[in-house]
């Protein structure tokens, strides 16, 4: 799965490992940092970040406030949303729309 990256000053698309939930999710979190919040940002389109970010006192990430529209602290990562037949939200590539200008990472 494609997702979208920033952190620090950087935008970057970056490969996350489909597979097993549990693999996917601590997969994640390592990106994060911690337990993942999730944060609505469009209909297709989900911002995960660290659900302890205040606690933690990490800084406020400015291109992902931006993108959100509220202050997000430290790494943050957007991720499509796609629904199944059964009506279940899942994990997908990112919104292309959200990656101008991004760099791609391994």
């Amino acid at each position: 799965m494609k997702a979208l990256l920033f952190q620090g000053k950087e935008i970057a698309v970056v490969n996350i490992q489909k597979g097993d939930i549990r693999d996917e999710t601590k997969a994640l979190q390592a990106i994060i940092g911690g337990y993942i919040e999730c944060i609505r940002i469009a209909d297709d389109a989900m911002m995960l970040v660290d659900e302890d970010g205040y606690c933690k006192c990490l800084m406020p990430n400015l291109a992902a406030s931006a993108f959100a529209g509220q202050v997000i602290l430290g790494t943050a990562l957007v991720v499509g949303l796609a629904e199944n037949a059964d009506g279940e939200l899942y994990f997908t590539d990112f919104p292309k729309r959200y990656g101008f200008g991004a760099k791609e990472n391994a």
